[in-house]
């Protein structure tokens, strides 16, 4: 399951990043992983957009290949500080190297 959760008082700040953040991501493989070894940014506009992104080292795919995890593959909502999302993606790298991002508002 891809969720974040953020401290409250991120929400009122226009730009904000997050430094040692419990990011929940998956793997290359599709497992629920819960880092720490990330950096998160949050940015939130006047219009109420926001984007969520988070980087990790991950397992890498068993298949040797990079994946591509969404909602529509995974049928996961991300959790963001706006609250849950479809609009998100991470991608895995053949070497592991995961970036989640979550979109708001859906």
């Amino acid at each position: 399951m891809a969720v974040l959760s953020m401290p409250p008082n991120v929400h009122a700040a226009a730009a904000v990043f997050i430094d040692l953040f419990v990011c929940g991501m998956l793997d290359g493989n599709g497992a629920p992983v819960l880092t720490t070894d990330n950096q998160v940014v949050v940015t939130n506009n006047a219009r109420g957009n926001g984007k969520v992104s988070c980087f990790a080292d991950v397992t890498p795919s068993a298949s040797g290949h990079a994946v591509h995890w969404d909602y529509e593959n995974t049928g996961m909502l991300c959790q963001t500080l706006a609250g849950a999302t479809t609009r998100w993606q991470e991608v895995v790298s053949t070497s592991g190297d995961a970036i989640l991002q979550c979109n708001t508002p859906d």
